[in-house]
């Protein structure tokens, strides 16, 4: 008996045996299948470029001729595919390069002559593709950018301080140019730019989750090169936690994770943080604090990581408190209300296998975060200096869109005793200001859809606001940049990288003086 209750256990086995291995072959057979129909499904939004490059050589003739030069457009790469949505966006940004190319970049033919050129300028488009990746070329045969002009308007623009520029290699220089505000000409024409600059390009790229590098040689010429995913529905992220909250970046922004390690930490003008990432100095953002919630304290938070992450102008150092798995996902457009308000840093969600939805951030807009943001220091400082709270009962309102600014400069404008409400920009100030009253409004200069500029002019063109105290706090040091918001209609003017208590304090004293509470 006992010999047969062992046979048939067995046979239970190999036939449980058999049971596993044809699920499992069953679940194998599924998932090639839906592979293979995802990819018939991505291969059908894909399409060549030549229905987007058909329309550059007109677009380059007729600049051509409206700046009177000599200009030969080549074309490659026409039949590489690529999303459709994709290449549609890329015409805007395409068009500004050549636009670009041919008015800054090819001198007028006798100048070419002069140099030993040909008359005839030449602009080439590029396209190929390398595996999942798109790369497009733009390249012209004219004066190349000087990078000590670039640097030199960068400084006199506020577009960067004196010390960022000497701690820059020279390609990191030639990225300020996609700054907002930077233009290396004096007068605005409608040929190229129109006065908007090209960070608009780069808008373009960060919102199709690629990249754009320049390089250039004085006197031959500039190559801008742009890398995009084939697709942009589905790609691989990295997922981490900062603070309490679950974040994700896509994967082939990151260049390499590394442990946080005191002794890779150097601080530079205004006590801002670098980590040294092989030869170059990384900015440092440290995002813990403002994604904190009581459920954890930074004590708890165990080893931290460092997402070094690649963007337009270089590479940024992203604090995370833990690190998940890398996925895939597809990449869902962010709710209306947020995207309503431009949030920097941030690009997109996505939905992972537990449900949850998972934000997506992007590292230039942290990085600009956390170069725009005042010394992290001033918080405990702020205490210390105004104890005494000499503005108790004043009521103010804070405008910047960078949320550690936000967090840095209320905390200190609080410490003075302001009781202060916060907009993240320039039309949200707006509708907050008809609900309550302000003593005094303080407000960031470059913000989206309504800047600093815009703001103050709106307010003084109100009776009930005409004589309301102005601060701006910018990071744009330029003499121009003062005097414009001076002239704009703002009581003063304070940079944010020398920004201290006492002289703030200072500051609300002249501004404000003995006035009564708002009701």
């Amino acid at each position: 008996a006992i010999k047969q209750m062992d046979m048939a256990l067995e046979r239970e086995v190999a036939r449980s045996q058999r049971f596993v291995e044809e699920v499992r072959y069953e679940q194998e057979r599924r998932g090639i299948m839906l592979d293979d129909l995802r990819d018939q499904v991505l291969g059908l939004m894909l399409r060549p470029l030549d229905s987007v490059f058909s329309t550059f050589p007109r677009a380059v003739r007729d600049i051509a001729v409206r700046s009177g030069k000599q200009v030969r457009l080549l074309i490659g790469g026409e039949s590489v595919e690529m999303d459709q949505a994709v290449a549609e966006s890329l015409v805007e940004p395409l068009v500004h390069l050549i636009n670009n190319a041919v008015a800054h970049g090819i001198e007028m033919p006798d100048q070419r002559s002069a140099a030993g050129k040909p008359a005839e300028g030449q602009v080439t488009i590029l396209a190929r593709q390398s595996g999942s990746e798109i790369r497009l070329e733009v390249i012209d045969d004219g004066v190349g950018i000087s990078v000590d002009n670039v640097r030199r308007k960068a400084i006199e623009r506020g577009v960067t301080t004196q010390f960022e520029a000497d701690a820059m290699s020279p390609s990191e220089i030639l990225e300020l140019i996609f700054r907002p505000g930077f233009s290396t000409r004096e007068k605005v024409d409608d040929i190229s730019g129109r006065g908007i600059g090209m960070n608009i390009v780069q808008d373009a790229i960060r919102k199709l989750t690629g990249s754009i590098r320049i390089h250039t040689e004085e006197g031959k010429g500039t190559r801008f090169i742009i890398s995009l995913p084939v697709s942009i529905a589905v790609q691989h992220a990295l997922m981490f936690r900062i603070g309490s909250q679950r974040l994700g970046m896509l994967s082939h922004m990151i260049e390499q994770v590394v442990p946080f390690k005191e002794q890779l930490i150097e601080k530079g003008e205004g006590d801002k943080t670098f980590i040294r990432y092989g030869n170059r100095l990384v900015p440092l953002v440290d995002l813990r604090l403002m994604l904190d919630d009581t459920r954890y304290k930074l004590a708890s938070y165990g080893m931290p990581y460092v997402v070094v992450a690649e963007h337009i102008e270089g590479y940024v150092g992203i604090v995370v408190s833990e690190l998940y798995e890398e996925t895939e996902i597809i990449i869902r457009d962010i709710d209306p209300y947020l995207k309503r308000y431009q949030s920097q840093g941030l690009m997109g969600n996505t939905i992972i296998g537990d449900g949850s939805v998972i934000l997506l951030i992007e590292p230039y807009g942290i990085k600009e975060m956390g170069r725009t943001a005042p010394d992290m220091r001033l918080q405990q400082e702020g205490g210390e200096t105004a104890a005494m709270q000499p503005f108790s009962g004043q009521r103010l309102m804070l405008v910047d869109d960078s949320i550690i600014a936000r967090q840095v400069e209320k905390a200190l404008l609080e410490s003075l005793g302001f009781d202060v409400d916060t907009a993240i920009d320039g039309l949200d100030a707006l509708e907050k200001l008809k609900m309550h009253s302000y003593d005094i409004i303080v407000t960031d200069l470059e913000m989206p859809r309504l800047d600093g500029f815009g703001l103050v002019r709106q307010l003084r063109n109100v009776p009930q606001y005409e004589d309301m105290p102005i601060l701006i706090i910018s990071t744009r040091e330029s003499a121009e940049d003062r005097m414009r918001a001076l002239e704009s209609g703002a009581d003063a003017y304070l940079v944010k990288q020398q920004l201290e208590p006492a002289g703030l304090q200072a500051t609300m004293q002249s501004l404000v003086g003995a006035l009564t509470p708002a009701p």
